[in-house]
């Protein structure tokens, strides 16, 4: 096991989904510049749901067939650099593009970094990708009180201090990004042999149905749940500390 190399990986998916989960704090502070109806909310949490997952295949697709180290660091770095740019949204159309690149940059990082962890992992397989995924979990609960703080002191423009981290943890990727990559060995498979042959698809359909709608209610909790405490007159910051409670919890 690589114990650099995951630690690295862990931290900057840690920082990653810090990132991508500062939105919802931010979003009744756009509903109030923005005049933003619930629909309009809604499309933003829809358009980076779907840049950031649907998308993902294909960046996965393109890992496992060239030599993609670059996106670790790129994906880092550009979901930071959007992030910071959150607060200084001029309208809700800029917002809008933000968001949708933001998603991207995180779909970018994802399947490298899944990969990369298992490598680094080497025999330890298992603990190295429960670790990179611990991390990720953790920075996703960590997100609002990251973004009710900067609100609280600076506004919503102090979201530019959100780049700061970023640019570190970039580097740090960078320079290492070459620990990350290693070819993966090929091997001829027969078609018995293939893994998807003896998949059960009956039960895969089951467990994709029942992820799919635990992530339905998740998402929907985790974007409007400090609308609606806003709406009940709870501060923003307590609101964004009473979101990372729910998602620590499990």
């Amino acid at each position: 096991m690589k114990k650099l190399s995951l630690i690295v990986m862990s931290l900057s998916h840690m920082f990653i989904d810090i990132y991508n989960n500062v939105l919802p704090v931010l979003l009744p502070l756009f509903v109030l510049q923005f005049s933003l109806s619930y629909t309009q909310v809604g499309l933003v949490v829809a358009l980076f749901s779907i840049s950031s997952s649907l998308v993902q295949p294909i960046f996965g697709f393109i890992s496992d067939r060239w030599r993609t180290n670059w996106f670790l660091p790129g994906g880092i770095l550009g979901v930071s650099i959007l992030a910071s740019l959150l607060g200084l949204a001029p309208n809700y159309s800029f917002l809008m593009v933000a968001i949708g690149l933001m998603g991207i940059s995180s779909a970018i990082f994802h399947p490298r970094g899944l990969t990369s962890a298992s490598l680094a992992s080497g025999e330890r397989r298992g603990l190295g990708v429960s670790i990179f995924t611990l991390g990720g979990n953790i920075g996703f609960a960590l997100g609002p009180i990251l973004a009710a703080f900067v609100v609280l002191h600076w506004g919503l423009r102090g979201t530019v201090f959100l780049l700061i981290p970023g640019i570190i943890i970039t580097a740090l990727t960078f320079y290492l990004r070459r620990h990350f990559y290693q070819v993966p060995q090929r091997e001829l498979r027969t078609e018995k042999e293939h893994p998807f042959s003896q998949l059960p698809l009956s039960e895969f359909l089951v467990l994709c149905s029942l992820v799919t709608l635990r992530a339905w209610a998740v998402q929907g909790i985790v974007a409007f749940l400090p609308l609606y405490l806003q709406n009940r007159e709870v501060p923003l910051h307590m609101a964004g500390n009473l979101l990372s409670a729910f998602l620590f919890s499990g």
